[in-house]
């Protein structure tokens, strides 16, 4: 080697030193780096693809909705729980033992007394039934089996099922009420097993709304509240609207010298618009609201609250009743 390259080297050891140092971390660090994007970016997939619960229904959802079908005379809701998400079809891993329960409540999902029952359905049942169907040269059949009845006497029934694993799995279930205009609510709920950590429960409120019947009569409203506790049980009342129809224009008149009514919820839920006085009643109030199936699933429900006056004044159902209107106008 040349002399005065030794000599380059030995005066510059140091510094050639420090230069080939930093060069090595800086490319251990753009490795490590696109190393470490990269297994963020796998995460980020295998999240996507495994986040969604795989446990799922036409109407059952984890928040337990109201849902108001509209059916005929002798038409049954039709019921799904599947092995499956709502986003995909990919089935769970396993057999998927399941709890479903059925039983007739108010429209927030509280038992029904006996008495309460008969006064909405009479002798009358809520049958729910199991399904098959069987496909023979593209046809396919239904057959039914009973699976619970529901009416004064059987206020609520469960039953176990599996949904099998291997493929897309998928239980049946028809529900039948006495009338398609009867006033008693029905909630499913499907349980998954202990063993499943990764599934959680699914529910739905069910009600059925006459077909004939809504296009007679639009909305209509009542108070939601067991008629078995006496009015001065309750601190405040839920009042209930439920129908069919879009943009529908509404009035809600009440009695202020007794009852108030919940402003914000009519007002954010119902698009009221300004309260105003009813001419010629003393103390009552109105206000129009607009009601619309597609945003509520048919059901508008708000607090009724009482005022000082209120227990020397309104004894009996049938004052509390009279306290408040309704007029969907048709």
């Amino acid at each position: 080697m040349p002399k005065n390259i030794k000599s380059f080297l030995k005066k510059h050891i140091i510094a050639i030193w420090i230069t080939a140092a930093a060069l090595t971390l800086v490319t251990l660090g753009v490795m490590a780096s696109y190393t470490n994007q990269s297994n963020k970016a796998k995460k980020v997939v295998a999240t996507a693809a495994t986040t969604e619960m795989r446990f799922s229904s036409n109407y059952l959802e984890e928040s337990c909705p109201y849902k108001t079908i509209v059916i005929n005379s002798g038409e049954a809701i039709n019921v799904d729980v599947r092995n499956y998400g709502r986003e995909s079809t990919i089935p769970y891993s396993s057999d998927i033992n399941y709890t479903l329960t059925a039983a007739l409540t108010d429209s927030s999902g509280n038992p029904l007394s006996p008495s309460k029952i008969t006064e909405l359905i009479g002798t009358g049942s809520v049958i729910i039934k199991a399904v098959t169907i069987t496909e023979n040269n593209g046809v396919e059949t239904e057959s039914e089996t009973d699976l619970f009845t529901l009416n004064s006497s059987k206020i609520s029934d469960n039953n176990g099922e599996v949904l099998a694993a291997g493929s897309v799995s998928v239980n049946h279930f028809h529900i039948y009420f006495p009338e398609p205009n009867s006033k008693i609510n029905v909630k499913i709920t499907a349980t998954p097993s202990n063993s499943h950590k990764d599934l959680r429960e699914i529910s739905a409120i069910f009600a059925v709304s006459d077909k004939s019947s809504v296009q007679n009569t639009g909305w209509t409203g009542q108070f939601n509240d067991s008629t078995a506790t006496s009015v001065s049980g309750y601190d405040a009342f839920n009042y209930v609207i439920s129908g069919s129809g879009d943009s529908t224009s509404a009035v809600i008149r009440w009695n202020s010298n007794f009852v108030s009514v919940n402003q914000q919820y009519l007002t954010t839920k119902m698009g009221a618009g300004a309260i105003t006085d009813v001419s010629g009643r003393t103390g009552w109030k109105q206000v129009t609201v607009t009601l619309n199936t597609t945003e509520s699933s048919g059901r508008y429900a708000f607090q009724v609250f009482k005022t000082s006056s209120f227990s020397t004044s309104v004894t009996s159902w049938d004052a509390l009743n009279a306290c408040i209107e309704f007029d969907d106008g048709i």
